[in-house]
């Protein structure tokens, strides 16, 4: 492992670095060792190991399993190297293997990357949507929300909302509950999507829209 055994003092540090650039080829084998050095608490030491993973190693060597491990850190130059390589190869990584995982993390940076993965990659579909509820309620409803985050959301769901019925109940569901916000912008806002969702679907339940309109 080389994270165990790589010295604390700077300048021996700074030698090993120098080896460990001469051994490029087994990295370019197995990165894995290198995960480990950007999550030591040595500024020096992240830094060389993501220049090593963003411009030495070659991005094709890594799993699919490995790049998730990146993001998964909660380290943030890993999670940014992580983003950045899964980036450089997201044409041929499967989006709705990494939205299911990266959705699950708790680290708002990686939660950012995920929606974004989600507005341009979710295939149509109710279950597509629905499989990610849990996820759009906790950016929606964040006791300390990103701002950005909600309105990209809110105006995910108001979009597949009126695509068809059974994404409308989904969507409608979390719009109700965000139409409840003491943020009047937001609450008007879901209002709105919840409005058009009628319009277009009838049949579809939105309890909060018909209370306020009453």
């Amino acid at each position: 492992n080389l994270a165990d055994g790589l010295p604390r003092a700077p300048r021996v540090r700074a030698a090993a670095f120098q080896l460990l650039e001469l051994s490029i080829d087994e990295l370019n084998r197995d990165p894995i060792g290198l995960f480990g050095l950007i999550e030591l608490p040595f500024p020096d030491t992240r830094r060389f190991a993501k220049e090593m993973l963003a411009t030495k190693v070659k991005v094709g060597a890594m799993s699919f399993e490995a790049l998730l491990g990146l993001c998964d850190s909660n380290v943030r130059e890993a999670q940014d190297l992580g983003k950045e390589l899964i980036q450089a190869r997201l044409s041929e990584l499967p989006p709705e293997r990494l939205i299911a995982a990266l959705s699950q993390h708790p680290h708002r940076n990686i939660q950012r990357f995920a929606l974004d993965l989600v507005v341009s990659h979710l295939q149509q579909g109710f279950t597509k949507l629905a499989a990610l509820e849990q996820f759009f309620r906790s950016v929606l409803l964040d006791v300390v929300p990103d701002r950005k985050m909600k309105r990209t959301v809110l105006d995910f769901l108001a979009v597949r909302g009126v695509t068809d019925e059974n994404q409308a109940e989904v969507a409608a569901r979390l719009l109700a509950e965000l139409a409840k916000s003491r943020t009047l912008s937001e609450a008007e806002r879901a209002m709105v999507a919840l409005a058009k969702i009628k319009i277009a679907f009838p049949e579809v339940q939105t309890p909060t829209f018909e209370l306020a309109a009453g």
